[in-house]
């Protein structure tokens, strides 16, 4: 589904990936939630605890600015974000239907690649730096049904375990509202970690689409001087 796209688009990729450190307010306050344990009181769970144990079984979702990060129920988390940008519908969807261009506004993605023989599969390389380890992680997605003009999905079929979508919405006046949704398992080197894990992908998918917006007002400004 490798879409002839957008004439002398930018083509350079973004390098740094900004992402919150330790020490800021919501990493700092996103740490001592996940931190907090639970209090017994005469052998058993106290109330507050109970209902922390049951919350744990059910799919939470907290609000962060434009992010939204769920606990799914099986074993799959949950990240959704979502940004409204000034660019016409049409010109948001091709750019994501070139799977290639995606590093440009995810940099933490370092390559995506067409199948040679099946255009509906595609592999990706995801490399960063985070909880001072090096990280690379690569995977096949498999391109599920699209909803032309409305959704993209896919859904890995090797490598690192992950599905999900992007949706497309003409809000008006030459405005898209983009929402993307990533399901995925976390990995086992991360495993330790593994309740920072989701605070962490919620920012950076928030940042992502923010690049995003970026990026489409830089290729509908070229196109409009055609």
């Amino acid at each position: 589904m490798n879409a002839r796209l957008l004439p002398n688009a930018p083509t350079a990729r973004l390098t740094s990936l900004s992402l919150p450190s330790s020490s800021s307010p919501s990493s700092s306050s996103a740490s001592s939630s996940l931190s907090s344990r639970h209090f017994h009181t005469n052998g058993f769970l106290s109330r507050d605890s109970r209902a922390r144990r049951r919350q744990q079984h059910q799919q939470r979702n907290h609000r962060l600015n434009n992010k939204r990060v769920s606990y799914a129920s099986d074993n799959y988390v949950k990240n959704v974000a979502s940004v409204e940008t000034r660019v016409p519908l049409k010109i948001c969807w091709q750019l994501w239907q070139d799977r290639t261009r995606i590093p440009n506004w995810m940099p933490w993605i370092a390559k995506v690649e067409y199948d040679d023989i099946d255009k509906t599969k595609t592999k990706w390389i995801l490399e960063t730096e985070q909880f001072g380890q090096k990280l690379q992680f690569s995977w096949t997605a498999k391109d599920l049904e699209p909803v032309e003009y409305e959704r993209i999905a896919w859904k890995s079929e090797d490598g690192l375990r992950n599905r999900g979508s992007v949706t497309f919405k003409d809000v008006g006046n030459n405005s898209t509202k983009i929402e993307m949704m990533i399901e995925y398992e976390v990995p086992a080197v991360l495993k330790p970690v593994g309740e920072l894990v989701s605070p962490l992908v919620g920012s950076i998918i928030g940042k992502d689409l923010e690049r995003f917006d970026e990026f489409a007002r830089k290729v509908e400004k070229q196109l409009l001087k055609k």
